[in-house]
C-alpha cells in the first residue's frame, strides 16, 4: 500500500511529461492533413523548416502555385463570388511563404501562423521588368522581405479566429520621374468557422491610402475609418453590413481635374427564409457626397436607400444566385437558356418589391444653387403565373400584365424646375405634374399593361 501513492505520483509526472509530445503530434497531424488538400489542389510544398523545443514548435513551409485553376477552383466551391481564369494564369509560379507557431501542450488548441507572398509569378515578373525595372526590383525585395503578412490567431477547439494584415508604408519612384505611395494602418479581422469559408466575419481598416504623382500632377485614392460586417449561411440566409467615415478620389494638376469625397457611408442587407420564402432586405445612407470639377461643383446630403424583396421562392432564388454568383462574364451568362430559363422560374412564383424609401434631402449646385431634394417610395407586385413561359415564347410582353406598380414620387419645386431647364424631354411629363405645397407629386399606377400619372393615363 505503502508503494501505491509512489506508483500514482510516478504515472502523473509520465502523463505531464508526455503530454507535449501528444500535443505535438495532434498538431502535426492536422497541418499535416492541410497540406495534403493545398498539394491536391495545384501547390507544391517546396521547403519545409522545423525548430522544435519541448513546449513550443515552429515551422517554416514554402509553397509554389503550379496549377491556380485548380487552387482557385477549391477556393471558390467555398466563395461566394469567383475570380476569372486570366486573373488565375497570372498567379501561375507564385512562391507562397508560411510561418506556423504552436504550444505542444495538448489543451492550448491556439495556433498562429502568417502567410505572405515571398516570389511573384514569372509571368507578373516579365510584365513589371518591361514596364519599370527599378520598381520591380524595388518591390520584389518589399515581398521578399515579409512586407505583405497577413497574421491569423486561430482556435482549434471552437473555431474563432483573429488576426491583422502588417501595416504598410511604401514609397517607389519610377523610372518616369513619378512616386508611388502606398499606405495601409490598422487592418484587423476576427470571426468564427473555417477560415476557407468563415461562417461570421469583422474586419476594420483605420486608413488606407494611395497616391501616385509626377510634378504638380497627382492621383489620390484614400479610405479612412473602414468597417465591415458578414454572415454568410446560404444565398438565402446571410447579413451583411459595412461603412466608412470617407472615401476621396481626388485628381490634382491636369486639365480635367475632380474631386469626389464621400462622407460617412453605410450600408446594410439581410436575407431571411420563412416557409420556404426568402426575404431580401437593404439599407444604404449616406450623410454626403462632394463632386468637384472644372465645369461644375455639387453637393448631395443626406441620401437614403431603404428596399425589401419578399415572397422569393427559396429553391428557385438560390439557385439563380448561386449561378449569376459562379460566372466568369455576365454578357455571356445573360446569352444562355439555362439562365434565362432559371430567371423564368423565379419569375413565375412571383414576388413583391418594395421601395419604402429613396430619398435625398439636398441637391447643392455649384456651391450656391439648393434645389432641395426629392423622395421615392414603389411598391411592385410580380404576379404567379404558372404559364409563363410558354407566354414568354409568344411574346415578352405578355410579362407586362403580371405587373402591378404604385409609386408615389415627390420632387421639390427646385428640382422640377432644373430638370425643365436642362431636359427637353421632362417636358413632355408636365401636363401630369401635380403641385402641392412646395413639391411636385406624381402618382404612378401601372396595371393590366396600362401606365396611369396622378390618375391620367398615359397614351
Amino acid at each position: 500500500m505503502k508503494k501505491l501513492p509512489l506508483i500514482l505520483v510516478l504515472i502523473i509526472l509520465v502523463a505531464i511529461a508526455i503530454l507535449p509530445i501528444i500535443g505535438n503530434k495532434f498538431m502535426q497531424n492536422k497541418i499535416q492533413d492541410e497540406i495534403t488538400l493545398l498539394s491536391s489542389h495545384g501547390l507544391k510544398l517546396q521547403k519545409v523548416e522545423t525548430n522544435e523545443s519541448y513546449l513550443s514548435t515552429s515551422k517554416h513551409f514554402e509553397f509554389i502555385l503550379e496549377d491556380s485553376s485548380e487552387m482557385m477552383q477549391l477556393l471558390n466551391s467555398y466563395a461566394q463570388y469567383q475570380t476569372s481564369p486570366y486573373d488565375n494564369k497570372l498567379l501561375n509560379g507564385f512562391l507562397i511563404g508560411l510561418d506556423v507557431e504552436y504550444s505542444n501542450i495538448p489543451f492550448a488548441k491556439t495556433i498562429d501562423f502568417d502567410i505572405y507572398p515571398l516570389v511573384m509569378s514569372k509571368q507578373m515578373q516579365t510584365n513589371m521588368k518591361a514596364e519599370d525595372v527599378k520598381f520591380y526590383e524595388q518591390f520584389s525585395e518589399f515581398l521578399q522581405n515579409k512586407g505583405l503578412v497577413y497574421h491569423v490567431e486561430y482556435n482549434l477547439i471552437n473555431n474563432d479566429f483573429k488576426g491583422y494584415i502588417k501595416d504598410i508604408q511604401e514609397n517607389y519612384k519610377l523610372q518616369n520621374g513619378s512616386v508611388l505611395e502606398m499606405n495601409l494602418s490598422a487592418a484587423t479581422f476576427s470571426g468564427h468557422g473555417e477560415l476557407i469559408n468563415p461562417e461570421s466575419m469583422k474586419s476594420k481598416i483605420k486608413a488606407l491610402h494611395f497616391k501616385a504623382s509626377e510634378g504638380n500632377t497627382s492621383v489620390v485614392v484614400a479610405l479612412e475609418n473602414f468597417t465591415a460586417s458578414n454572415t454568410f449561411r446560404s444565398y438565402s440566409e446571410y447579413k451583411s453590413e459595412l461603412g466608412a467615415n470617407e472615401f476621396s478620389f481626388i485628381i490634382k494638376g491636369t486639365d480635367e481635374d475632380v474631386s469626389m469625397i464621400f462622407h460617412d457611408f453605410e450600408t446594410k442587407s439581410s436575407s431571411s427564409v420563412k416557409k420556404d420564402l426568402v426575404s431580401v432586405a437593404s439599407k444604404a445612407s449616406l450623410q454626403s457626397v462632394d463632386i468637384a470639377s472644372q465645369k461644375v461643383t455639387f453637393s448631395l446630403k443626406k441620401l437614403h436607400n431603404v428596399v425589401k424583396i419578399s415572397g422569393l421562392d427559396k429553391a428557385s432564388f438560390e439557385e439563380f444566385v448561386s449561378l449569376v454568383a459562379s460566372a466568369d462574364n455576365l454578357n455571356i451568362l445573360g446569352a444562355q437558356k439555362h439562365t434565362q430559363d432559371l430567371l423564368t422560374k423565379l419569375l413565375s412564383k412571383g414576388f413583391i418589391i418594395d421601395i419604402k424609401d429613396f430619398s435625398l434631402k439636398n441637391f447643392v449646385l455649384n456651391t450656391h444653387e439648393d434645389l432641395k431634394g426629392f423622395e421615392i417610395q414603389a411598391k411592385m407586385k410580380i404576379k404567379e403565373d404558372t404559364e409563363l413561359a410558354q407566354k414568354l415564347q409568344i411574346s415578352p410582353l405578355l410579362f407586362l400584365s403580371n405587373i402591378e406598380l404604385n409609386s408615389k414620387v415627390k420632387l421639390s419645386k427646385a428640382m422640377y424646375k432644373k430638370l425643365l431647364l436642362t431636359s427637353p424631354m421632362a417636358n413632355s411629363i408636365t401636363s401630369y405634374a401635380k403641385e402641392k405645397n412646395d413639391e411636385v407629386v406624381f402618382d404612378i399606377e401601372f396595371e393590366n399593361g396600362a401606365f396611369s400619372v396622378n390618375g391620367k393615363p398615359i397614351q
